[in-house]
């Protein structure tokens, strides 16, 4: 039977189906993105307001240290996506995760060094 009812039923079994491998793939990471972004405007804050440029040393030395993590996580990420049909790395919710993850990755980059000599002002 190729009736409007099968077809829909059809549809939507493969779409079930999609979604749960979307959830699948970036459960672990969009459990992770919340802390990451709460640490990140943690340490952007009180990078801003650290008067001490040893202060300001360690706190970037700290952000650098979570976006050496985060960004192995979105490499990870990248590197499973090679193998994922398309409609999986196309989906709304993979693609609001690699948003985020760029996002936090910014914030990070914004002040993190590894070997910064002075502090930026």
């Amino acid at each position: 039977m190729n009736t409007p009812e099968v077809r829909h039923r059809r549809a939507t079994n493969v779409d079930v189906h999609l979604n749960r491998q979307v959830v699948e793939t970036v459960h672990s990471v969009r459990e992770r993105i919340g802390t990451w972004q709460s640490a990140a405007v943690r340490l952007k804050t009180r990078y801003q307001f650290e008067p001490s440029g040893a202060g300001k040393q360690k706190l970037a030395h700290e952000a650098h240290e979570l976006l050496q993590e985060i960004t192995r996580t979105a490499d990870e990420l990248s590197a499973e996506a090679v193998a994922l049909p398309e409609a999986v790395t196309r989906h709304s919710r993979f693609q609001d995760v690699v948003r985020a993850l760029q996002s936090v990755q910014a914030t990070l980059e914004s002040f993190a060094a590894p070997h910064r000599q002075t502090p930026p002002h």
